[in-house]
């Protein structure tokens, strides 16, 4: 049997963006998936880190005030992606996360 390798892929400003989890610290999985249901519970914003091998993703959720039905996100702080952000409506991210799942 091979190896499975579980990846969160993101699609932003026409480049794929592959990050591979670790459970060296946490799960990543578990972290992304309570911050969703922060944001479902009415949080305005969530932060947390996703830790693949050798570097950390620091991804922020922020509720766009004037836009309700849309998130901003940031992911910073990693070797492969210096500074992603991108906003996006916070059903169609919902229903991405939980395709990959």
């Amino acid at each position: 049997m091979g190896e499975c390798k579980l990846h969160c892929y993101i699609y932003a400003g026409g480049e794929m963006f592959a990050m591979g989890p670790t459970h060296v610290f946490n799960n990543p999985i578990a972290v992304l998936l309570n911050g969703l249901i922060s944001l479902l519970r009415g949080e305005n914003s969530v932060e947390f880190l996703w830790h693949d091998e050798t570097v950390k993703y620091e991804w922020k959720l922020t509720r766009n005030f004037e836009q309700e039905h849309k998130v901003n996100v940031s992911i910073t702080e990693c070797a492969k992606i210096q500074n992603l952000e991108f906003e996006v409506k916070l059903k169609f991210f919902y229903l991405c996360v939980l395709k990959q799942m």
